[in-house]
């Protein structure tokens, strides 16, 4: 996504991998993210596709497996 206002928060290369009893679960693979001051987001999806967890990286609540989130650059 491209904007003509400054890079508000941006995800690059982002993974989380979650460690469970049954073997490893990826919970968020690759995602790459670009939001100015002035867009908006809608995350929808089913159950487990990682909308909560991609919201918990970007707010720093979480570390990601892989891959950066910054904010102001």
């Amino acid at each position: 996504m491209r904007t003509s206002f400054p890079e508000l928060i941006a995800c690059h290369h982002l993974s989380k991998t979650y460690a469970t009893d049954a073997g490893p679960v990826a919970a968020l693979a690759e995602t790459e993210l670009r939001l100015g001051l002035s867009d908006t987001l809608a995350l929808v999806g089913p159950s487990g596709c990682g909308k909560s967890t991609l919201l918990l990286l970007m707010a720093g609540l979480e570390k990601p497996t892989t891959g950066t989130v910054s904010f102001k650059g």
